[in-house]
């Protein structure tokens, strides 16, 4: 049997598979991308939704906080720095200076005190002269006039400070005055002063402290002396 010779059998196409046509791939890739594309904004709002609120929520609720704390610290630092410049002024009294019309009254009391060193070591002693004490409505520090309050004036005490030694001394004249108006029980300190006066070696340095007092206080006693120490007291009329 001569197969060459056989005639061929028709081929069926497409009897038993039919590849889908080419738009439904398509159309397939399309809805897969936009179905992707919806999950990722889900997503992205599901992660992004609480920060949103968070910073609406901060925005609103803590943002005026914040600025009012701001204020308050600003209006804090103002006050204190002008609190610390007043200070400076009453307290640097190197150079106090009363003004015309002062009632004086001539005092010329001398007294022996220890001081310290620069090491802040107990050393020799100051010849810590009070001269005068002064009444005034006006002084000038550092070249500022101050005036007292309506009902009050100063009173201001006069020191010479004596250094014999050839070494600075360092103290704080407050320490060694108390005042004492009549008719009142307090021992006052004053106000008006140098936190840490330094005299030079073989040198005399003048300067002052005092305080506010009522106008109508004219007679003191004024107790002078170390503070661990004894007193002695000076009477002082105006």
């Amino acid at each position: 049997m001569d197969f060459t010779s056989a005639p061929s059998l028709p081929v069926q196409k497409h009897l038993f598979f039919r590849p889908l046509p080419s738009f439904t791939f398509k159309k397939l890739r399309e809805k897969l991308a936009i179905l992707y594309s919806g999950f990722v904004m889900s997503v992205e709002k599901t992660r992004t939704a609480p920060r949103v609120r968070l910073n609406a929520i901060f925005n609103k609720k803590r943002l005026g906080t914040a600025l009012l704390v701001v204020v308050v610290l600003i209006a804090v630092g103002a006050g204190i720095r002008m609190y610390a410049i007043n200070r400076a002024r009453v307290q640097g009294a190197t150079s106090i200076t009363s003004l015309p019309n002062a009632k004086t009254v001539s005092i010329n009391r001398e007294f022996s005190i220890p001081v310290y060193d620069k090491d802040k070591q107990l050393s020799n002693p100051v010849r810590y002269t009070i001269t005068e004490a002064q009444l005034t409505k006006q002084i000038v520090i550092k070249g500022q006039k101050a005036t007292a309050v309506s009902g009050r004036t100063f009173l201001i005490i006069n020191l010479k400070l004596v250094n014999d030694f050839n070494e600075s001394l360092f103290l704080n004249t407050r320490n060694y005055v108390r005042i004492q108006p009549v008719g009142v029980d307090d021992r006052l300190a004053p106000e008006i002063h140098n936190d840490t006066v330094e005299v030079q070696p073989l040198s005399t340095k003048l300067t002052r402290i005092g305080l506010p007092v009522n106008e109508n206080q004219t007679t003191f006693t004024l107790y002078v002396g170390e503070i661990n120490g004894p007193k002695e007291e000076i009477p002082v009329s105006f």
